[in-house]
């Protein structure tokens, strides 16, 4: 799909009033203008977001006060929780052990017992 550029029409298919984009300029550099000094924060308030939302300092201390003591329960909690599993290990005696294995039929048996003495890791 070869297009000769230089034979197509380069003037633009929509035309604007004479001095818009002054006008825009100006219309532009207004409402940021007034926009800024309207969203401009007092001295007791603070700046929280770029939007220009603002609160108070008495709300934003209570705020990150809160989040801060839930994060903190939250990590007592978690430590309490891992703690309690940590501390539930299963203590099994040889007794059961061999009273378990006592049980097995010898098939199962010897298979048990061929399979600990193949096993790499326990005999290295």
């Amino acid at each position: 799909m070869n297009k000769d550029f230089d034979i197509t029409n380069k003037q633009m298919p929509y035309t604007t009033p004479e001095g818009f984009f002054d006008e825009l300029e100006e219309h532009i550099w207004k409402e940021v203008k007034d926009g800024y000094l309207a969203d401009k924060p007092n001295d007791n308030e603070m700046q929280c977001a770029p939007l220009g939302v603002s609160v108070s300092n008495k709300s934003s201390k209570l705020r990150l006060v809160l989040r801060s003591f839930i994060l903190m329960t939250a990590s007592v909690a978690l430590v309490l929780i891992v703690n309690i599993n940590l501390s539930k290990q299963s203590t099994v005696s040889i007794n059961a052990v061999d009273q378990a294995f006592g049980k097995l039929s010898t098939d199962d048996q010897a298979y048990l017992l061929n399979v600990y003495q193949e096993d790499i890791f326990i005999n290295e």
